[in-house]
């Protein structure tokens, strides 16, 4: 994937463009609180965390986390009514 390569590389300005791009078009066809939305809200925040952009960062991480937390409880009500 030509994400995970750009981050790898230390590209990091292009990895920051290109998880912009998705997320953007995550939120348009899956939702705000989908889980892929929520991935990909947690890699651009770690790719602004090693750029130094900590509050950016950590906005987008608690963000992602409430996604992932009520996907969780959700899977897990699943799991106990059937």
């Amino acid at each position: 994937m030509k994400i995970q390569s750009s981050v790898q590389q230390c590209k990091f300005k292009e990895a920051e463009q290109l998880f912009e791009f998705t997320l953007e078009n995550y939120k348009n066809t899956l939702g705000e609180e989908h889980p892929n939305t929520g991935y990909i809200m947690s890699y651009l925040g770690e790719t602004l965390c090693d750029m130094g952009r900590y509050h950016e960062a950590e906005l987008l991480l608690l963000q992602s986390n409430k996604i992932q937390e009520k996907v969780s409880k959700s899977t897990i009500r699943i799991i106990y009514t059937h």
